[in-house]
């Protein structure tokens, strides 16, 4: 999704035939345009307050516990690997979509970039695209925490039971019963 999204970004940037970025564009008033300027430098203010939604993009280091577990080979090295390779990525797909917006459009692109483009289907199906990466990432997001919550619950029963604080119906009969198989084999 995101790789078509670039390359859609990509070709709307190189005014591809047929990809006109400012298509179907009428001025409201003089203010209103299409293009903007685009200087190299900006104040820092400006950029402080934009910085936490690319740091944002960043946001899957919890998924490294089960990424871990998943590799063959699970080496510093290897588990170094997949750090680099993933960050990097991430990293230059969103910087190569932030400046393609940007040499685009200019100081008038919108902060949601699509909005920038023109209502046409293609945007309309880079915008489900969207609608789908973000409603399959959050269950992915979530994962890790599910899992930590569910293995502090276990933990808590676990204790609860070996104590003989349990109170779900089980009295340990059948754990008793196993102990005392084992021990007469």
């Amino acid at each position: 999704f995101v790789l078509f999204l670039t390359l859609v970004i990509f070709c709307y940037f190189l005014n591809t035939k047929g990809l006109d970025p400012c298509e179907g564009f009428v001025a409201d008033d003089s203010e209103d345009v299409c293009k903007g300027d685009t200087p190299l430098t900006t104040n820092m203010s400006d950029t402080i307050s934009v910085l936490a939604v690319f740091i944002f993009s960043f946001t899957c280091h919890q998924n490294i516990f089960s990424v871990c577990n998943e590799l063959q080979d699970n080496t510093q090295a290897r588990v170094n690997k997949v750090i680099v390779t993933s960050i990097s990525s991430a990293f230059l797909l969103n910087l190569a979509i932030s400046l393609f917006g940007y040499y685009t459009f200019g100081a008038a692109v919108d902060s949601d970039i699509l909005k920038s483009y023109p209502q046409n289907a293609l945007v309309t199906i880079l915008r489900f695209f969207i609608a789908l990466l973000v409603t399959f990432s959050y269950p992915l997001q979530l994962d890790p925490s599910r899992r930590c919550c569910m293995t502090l619950i276990n933990q808590v029963r676990e204790y609860s039971r070996n104590r003989g604080g349990g109170n779900d119906g089980d009295d340990g009969a059948e754990d008793k019963e196993a102990l005392v198989e084992g021990e007469s084999s």
